[in-house]
């Protein structure tokens, strides 16, 4: 499981350090938590529908058809952030661009970029998600799922401690994360990084080097 490869490559790198004994199994899953979330969010914030970013969200992202009521559609039970939308309706289909609640009310007391079928928008409230203008029947959305919390746990008693996949929670990340993982969990625990290659494992990186 990548949970344990990456807390091995941690204490490896621990090792190097000068830094002695392994690290403590609840830190190392809170941190983890905190890594993988970190990633999912800069990869959100880089969407902008790069085709890039998009195949690595693949990871963590959900496609749905949800109905439409009343200009309104729910969040599924998992959501955690947009990535797209597509309206249908009854002459055809156009991709949604997500807008704010400030700029939706600009837009739809607005001649000139009021949201048409051609150009739909959707918004995202308290209570769910509005499309406009009404007219549309069901989306197409596409999300990033709320990941599980991973967690890295131990066979009760052993010395050293020993992986327990059974208890365990993996990464919802695959492995093609595992070198960022990496340096972002090194770094919360102040391990010192002297490879070239880790240092310079970041997303932004990752994204370029698909290109």
């Amino acid at each position: 499981m990548l949970i344990n490869e990456v807390k091995e490559l941690c204490e490896q790198l621990s090792s190097k350090d000068g830094i002695s004994g392994y690290l403590p199994a609840d830190e190392y899953s809170n941190y983890a938590t905190l890594a993988q979330l970190r990633i999912i969010n800069t990869l959100h914030e880089r969407l902008d529908f790069n085709l890039n970013v998009i195949t690595l969200l693949s990871d963590v992202s959900k496609t749905k058809l949800v109905q439409v009521n009343d200009q309104r559609f729910s969040r599924p039970s998992d959501y955690y952030k947009p990535i797209a939308c597509e309206a249908s309706f009854s002459d055809g289909q156009s991709d949604m661009e997500y807008i704010g609640l400030s700029e939706r009310r600009n837009r739809i007391n607005s001649d000139i970029v009021e949201p048409t079928l051609s150009y739909p928008t959707f918004t995202e409230d308290s209570t769910g998600f509005i499309a406009d203008p009404a007219g549309i029947s069901r989306v197409r959305f596409s999300y990033i799922f709320q990941p599980e919390d991973p967690v890295w746990a131990e066979v009760p008693d052993s010395v050293p401690p020993t992986f327990d996949p059974n208890n365990s929670t993996d990464f919802a990340l695959s492995d093609k994360f595992t070198d960022i993982l990496v340096n972002t969990i090194a770094g919360m625990f102040g391990i010192e990084i002297r490879d070239v290659n880790l240092q310079q494992a970041t997303v932004q990186n990752l994204v370029q080097s698909l290109g």
